[in-house]
């Protein structure tokens, strides 16, 4: 059986992040995650910090494989 990959595009939203990943971490082989400095809609300009919630979900779930 091939794995079942979760890809994620994160600019900004850190707090639903960390979420996101626990809801599917038992559905799913492994995430890869795509952080970006821009965003896909023209004109956003903050950025939120989405590194400090995915670094707390990788030290919680260290089984658990996550490309960044």
């Amino acid at each position: 059986m091939k794995p079942f990959v979760a890809l994620y595009k994160a600019y900004r939203g850190g707090e639903w992040l960390e979420h996101s990943l626990e809801s599917i971490r038992s559905q799913t082989d492994g995430a890869v995650i795509v952080l970006s400095d821009s965003s896909w809609v023209q004109g956003i300009s903050e950025s939120g910090n989405c590194r400090e919630p995915l670094e707390r979900f990788i030290a919680l779930h260290p089984s658990y494989p996550v490309e960044v």
